[in-house]
């Protein structure tokens, strides 16, 4: 069997909006047509990926007490990713 690879890397929460125009006109208003939230992040991708490969990984990065950490959190254990409490830094 195969040791897990450690992954330190960071994790984050995106925020995208989606437009029906190309391009922002600074004389007018755009209307955005949705908003979504993504987990991402150089360390959760790479872990993503690692074990969509069949590869056994494991992500060490730093998580806050806020919103964005309890997103995070639950995204990853959303992917069975076993999430392992630690001191939480005030804010992701």
């Amino acid at each position: 069997m195969t040791s897990p690879l450690l992954v330190c890397g960071h994790a984050n929460v995106e925020t995208v909006l989606r437009l029906d125009t190309p391009a922002l006109d600074p004389a007018g208003s755009v209307i955005p047509e949705g908003l979504s939230l993504n987990v991402s992040g150089v360390g959760v991708n790479l872990v993503r990926g690692l074990r969509a490969l069949g590869s056994p990984a494991r992500l060490l990065t730093l998580l806050g007490d806020d919103v964005a950490g309890r997103a995070v959190r639950a995204e990853l254990r959303g992917c069975d990713l076993r999430v392992v409490p630690v001191r939480a830094t005030a804010q992701t």
